[in-house]
């Protein structure tokens, strides 16, 4: 059962990004909301399992060390969203999610080599068969529809 004020987690560890793409969750979802930003995958996984957000719009190119590193000091994690998914599926605490993220292919671990090529299509393939039914999209962060695409996933979500 959905809280009378919605807690909308978004995750998202770029200024720019996060500005936009709470303007459109905002204007999206049931009003009034409470929205709470996370700004590394280790504070997302850790306000997740402490609030319990009604809706996660979560990045998957995430940071994950709580000092925000960033990309050219080796601070950052291609794919430190599916982290997060990943945490919240072994502690049977999924939630409702969006994905939005500017990439479309993620570098990834794998046991063969030291590294493998992954596209967008597998992460959302990935948390289609995590998520089920609270799955609500997997969108660009990039060019035309991305907005329109973010505003029907919340939409969507705001009529579940």
């Amino acid at each position: 059962m959905r809280r009378t004020i919605p807690k909308i987690l978004i995750v998202e560890d770029d200024n720019e990004k996060f500005s936009d793409i709470s303007k459109i969750v905002r204007n999206a979802a049931p009003a009034p909301l409470d929205m709470i930003r996370a700004e590394t995958a280790r504070e997302a996984e850790r306000l997740c399992l402490l609030i319990r957000p009604d809706l996660l719009v979560l990045d998957i190119s995430m940071n994950i060390s709580p000092g925000g590193l960033g990309p050219m000091k080796g601070g950052f994690a291609n794919l430190g969203g599916m982290d997060i998914l990943e945490a919240l599926y072994y502690s049977d605490a999924l939630l409702p999610t969006i994905i939005v993220t500017g990439f479309d292919l993620f570098k990834a671990q794998d046991r063969k080599s030291e590294y493998e090529i992954i596209g967008l299509s597998e992460i959302e393939e990935a948390a289609q068969t995590r998520l089920g039914k609270l799955f609500y999209g997997c969108i660009r962060y990039q060019g035309k529809g991305w907005e329109s695409a973010l505003t029907d996933a919340v939409a969507r979500w705001g009529r579940s």
